[in-house]
């Protein structure tokens, strides 16, 4: 063989064995690239389904996507964007409340282990509507302790996580997550009047007031004007009346509107200031890092009540209607439910039914049932509380006119 020849042969080869070589190193980069496509994927639909479905510890893409939405929504240092109330930042983390931001204001008497809660009122702001509420509770009102056991709400302070069992019981009755606790002592509720300035209460009525803490009483007359803190928080509390609830909400219709028309136009600056020094008197849950901004928190919720169109409701009482004809069966259950704290309004009535325009004793109810008449998430909320309180399932809206709450008593509760 002629060397030219052999020299092509040799480049023959060499040109196979790059092909060979390109050819191989062209499947083994197909191979990675498949490889890589197919973990890409894998991570795609992993994350995909972790934010769909707000999955733990997968949700990466939700919770970068919320983020960058809060940061947008909210940008630092941006003043236009902060919110109108400083209640509407959370002290411990600071974000921004939205929706309904509710605070459950706590009036209680004694000290340490040995507090009784005397009152209970829920201030709830919206922040869509930019309207209030103050929705008056029953400290009477059942609750169940860590060990499942029921305890009257009034002694809630004195167990162990006693803050977090109102805030439960509280919301499950309302309807709503509470945000704040606002704990305040009788003396610094008075304290409070006083140094806000308050202006006098004049009764429309002769009146009986009894202190709860100390059992004085004080015989007021109609026409007859006090500035006195302690008689005019004793007034509010209605410790003097039989109907307590009726009381209480007829007051507080009668005086907040004025307390709030002249604290109207006030700084927080200045509300903070007056209500100051109070001590272990007025304490907030969750707490910020001194009792100033405490204080500040309390007098941005006294600012937006001041502020914003208010109502003022009370928990409604309940009606109970005999549905199935065993004698006493209603007072029995109403009875049972006053003992739970339950505001009963009447217990002698029995479930009707019309037929051809005349109305008739319906005693065909085989189960127990709850029926309320007002469209209030409040009073639907305490329909579900009553459920889970006395074992009742079906619980039904009617929009035919009749007291707010009526439970009908079925052979089941014989």
């Amino acid at each position: 063989m002629s060397k030219a020849k052999q020299q092509k042969e040799e480049e023959k080869k060499d040109k196979e064995k790059i092909s060979r070589v390109s050819r191989s190193q062209q499947k083994q980069t197909k191979k990675k690239r498949r490889s890589i496509f197919i973990v890409i994927l894998a991570v795609i639909v992993v994350l995909g389904t972790g934010a769909v479905f707000n999955l733990p510890y997968i949700n990466v893409v939700r919770r970068g996507g919320e983020w960058l939405a809060d940061k947008i929504r909210t940008p630092s240092g941006n003043q236009e964007n902060d919110p109108e109330y400083q209640l509407l930042i959370q002290p411990q983390s600071g974000k921004v409340l939205s929706g309904i931001v509710s605070s459950l204001i706590v009036t209680y008497k004694g000290s340490g282990p040995d507090r009784v809660i005397l009152g209970l009122a829920l201030f709830s702001y919206d922040t869509d509507l930019k309207e209030g509420e103050i929705y008056i509770l029953s400290e009477g009102a059942t609750a169940y302790d860590a060990a499942g056991q029921k305890i009257d709400l009034s002694q809630a302070l004195k167990n162990e996580g006693g803050p977090d069992l109102l805030r439960n019981t509280a919301g499950n009755i309302a309807g709503v997550d509470i945000d704040y606790l606002v704990l305040m002592g009788f003396d610094g509720a008075a304290r409070m009047v006083q140094q806000l300035v308050l202006p006098p209460l004049l009764f429309s009525d002769n009146v009986v007031v009894t202190n709860p803490v100390n059992g004085d009483v004080s015989h007021l007359s109609k026409g007859q004007e006090t500035g006195d803190a302690d008689r005019i928080v004793s007034y509010l509390l209605a410790f003097d009346s039989g109907m307590r609830r009726e009381a209480r909400l007829e007051r507080a219709q009668g005086y907040l509107p004025e307390v709030l028309y002249a604290l109207h136009g006030q700084t927080v600056d200045k509300l903070a200031g007056q209500i100051s020094g109070m001590g272990s008197e007025l304490s907030l849950i969750p707490a910020n890092k001194t009792q100033a901004e405490d204080d500040r928190y309390v007098a941005s919720m006294l600012q937006a009540m001041a502020t914003v169109p208010l109502m003022i409701k009370a928990v409604p009482r309940v009606e109970v209607l005999n549905g199935c004809g065993i004698p006493d069966l209603g007072k029995r259950v109403g009875d049972r439910l006053a003992s739970l704290g339950v505001l009963v309004g009447g217990t002698g009535g029995n479930a009707k039914v019309v037929v051809d325009g005349q109305e008739f004793n319906d005693f065909s109810h085989q189960k127990s049932s709850i029926i309320y008449r007002r469209d209030d998430p409040r009073v639907k909320a305490y329909a579900q509380y009553l459920g889970v309180l006395i074992s009742v399932d079906e619980i039904v809206y009617d929009s035919n006119p009749g007291p707010d709450l009526v439970i009908i008593v079925g052979k089941d509760k014989a």
